[in-house]
């Protein structure tokens, strides 16, 4: 999909953020910056796509932090998921 390494901040196309984690064979893996709990969304690459995602040149690591701080809380997997990204970047 995206020639990155894992994990990689984009911006859609209404320029929210998101944490791209993973790439299966079938979803992208990625947490969004929204209002309310944050979690782990998949969407297929056309989905993606259709968003408008775009890779950002960006911190990484500060980009996660900000996330593990949302005010409304994240769930569970998102949590462990960030932890886990914010792991790779060492």
């Amino acid at each position: 999909m995206i020639d990155s390494e894992y994990p990689y901040v984009v911006k859609d196309h209404n320029s929210k953020t998101a944490v791209v984690l993973r790439e299966g064979r079938k979803y992208i893996f990625l947490v969004a910056m929204k209002s309310g709990r944050l979690t782990v969304t998949k969407l297929t690459p056309k989905q993606f796509e259709k968003a408008g995602y775009a890779v950002v040149q960006t911190d990484v690591k500060e980009v996660i932090d900000r996330y593990l701080r949302h005010a409304a809380g994240l769930t569970d997997t998102a949590v462990k998921e960030l932890e886990g990204a914010k792991e790779c970047l060492r």
